[in-house]
């Protein structure tokens, strides 16, 4: 039964290395994920902006979620109380939101994509 759901951002090696890196630690299971890339729009910006974890209604954001994930999975239970000092002391939102802006994305290109070399008559 998943308990919980991990929203990331499909188009971050980052992201789909933690997502790989969870996937290992969930030997029970309980974490389901979704590509924040593919959610409907009006929540897409604040789900890409900060990884998120859902448990029932709640969404926790950023250093919440990870706190919630070092408390629910057995492996990453010893960083709990290290994540949740670096909340209480202030510095872990920050912290996280620092990682968070200066992640590379690479550039995603669709149709008319200067980047594509194909830039028409010149």
């Amino acid at each position: 039964m998943k308990r919980l759901t991990v929203y990331y951002d499909g188009d971050c090696p980052l992201c789909r290395r933690s997502r790989a890196l969870l996937e290992k630690l969930d030997a029970q299971g309980i974490l389901s994920f979704r590509d924040a890339r593919i959610e409907p729009a009006q929540d897409r910006d604040v789900l890409l902006a900060r990884m998120h974890v859902e448990r029932g209604e709640v969404r926790y954001g950023g250093i919440d979620g990870v706190l919630l994930l070092t408390r629910t999975l057995p492996m990453l239970r010893p960083f709990a109380p290290f994540v949740l000092l670096s909340i209480l002391a202030g510095f872990g939102q920050p912290l996280y939101d620092f990682i968070a802006r200066n992640r590379v994305v690479p550039v995603r290109c669709e149709e008319n994509c200067s980047l594509s070399g194909n830039r028409g008559p010149v």
